[in-house]
């Protein structure tokens, strides 16, 4: 019992810590994953979008398809929070049910997949409307950014 209780334990501590800390995805899906956690900042990208130089009739359909993403996945990031109440209150319980915590994270998982996927697909969609020299300028543009958020991060360490 107390060997699972400090599973328990372990697994709140880990789940409570920010999503980037909590889960490191394989490197091939970094830059896509890093656009679903830049999830409520789509400025970010038309800015980066904006120095790609995309025509206005390119834009407004990917802004029309920017809202729609971010609505899907905005429901699915308010069911991880709402898990993550539920996991408290099962955790802080006089006799916690640790079947009911692994239903609990294993529900966070599937949802944390289904919003990597729909970062995928959301990518998928923007590659098909750009050439494939917007395409790889916007990507260079992107890596450079997440080299500067990088680098800051690092010097307020």
């Amino acid at each position: 019992m107390f060997k699972s209780l400090m599973f328990i334990l372990l697994v709140a501590m880990v789940a409570f810590t920010s999503p980037a800390t909590a889960y490191e995805p394989p490197n091939v899906l970094r830059i896509i994953v890093l656009q679903v956690a830049s999830y409520g900042q789509p400025e970010r990208d038309f800015e980066l979008l904006k120095e790609v130089g995309i025509s206005p009739e390119k834009s407004e359909r990917l802004g029309k398809l920017d809202v729609e993403f971010r609505a899907e996945v905005g429901g699915l990031v308010n069911q991880i929070r709402e898990s993550q109440e539920k996991l408290k209150i099962l955790i802080l319980e006089e006799n916690p049910d640790v079947g009911r915590i692994e239903k609990v994270l294993r529900d966070q998982e599937s949802i944390r997949t289904q919003i990597i996927l729909k970062g995928i697909v959301h990518e998928l969609y923007i590659k098909k409307i750009l050439t494939k020299e917007e395409w790889n300028r916007l990507m260079k543009l992107r890596i450079e950014r997440a080299k500067r958020w990088r680098e800051r991060s690092y010097e307020g360490m």
